[in-house]
């Protein structure tokens, strides 16, 4: 028996249009950058409504520095890597929960509204950038 593959509806591209998007928050998890290891935290979100639902939007939140590359220092997340985690965490509205694992986990399955544009990379060439985190459904003001 012959699959039927339908590869009108397959897009050209993983990358959406710049633009707000509704959300869900699909994968949060530690992980440790390539070269110096430092914290980060990787985000993969799923477009929940429109012409894009479905589609996976990633995020990369590097909090680790090169003095402090595991951040236990409080002053290594007082930098732009934990600045951008705390506002992702403000728009999905969860408690500001110290314990890691325990944050992690109310992460999951959270919606919130994504501003979104593109970025071009030498090494990876067009890849979305999460501009702003909004709670779900608010409007770009």
């Amino acid at each position: 028996m012959s699959r039927n593959i339908p590869l009108e509806e397959i897009p050209d591209s993983a990358i959406v249009p710049e633009g707000q998007y509704n959300a869900e928050v699909a994968v949060t998890e530690t992980a440790a950058t390539q070269q110096a290891g430092k914290l980060m935290y990787k985000v993969t979100f799923r477009v929940v409504d429109g012409d894009f639902a479905g589609m996976p939007i990633r995020d990369m939140f590097v909090i680790g520095s090169d003095d402090d590359p595991q951040a236990k220092e409080n002053s290594t997340w007082k930098r732009m890597g934990g600045i951008r985690w705390k506002n992702f965490i403000k728009a999905c509205q969860v408690p500001m929960l110290s314990a890691e694992d325990e944050l992690l986990a109310a992460l999951a399955k959270q919606r919130l509204t994504l501003l979104v544009g593109i970025e071009n990379s030498e090494q990876y060439g067009q890849q979305n950038r999460v501009k702003r985190y909004l709670p779900f459904g608010q409007p770009v003001a």
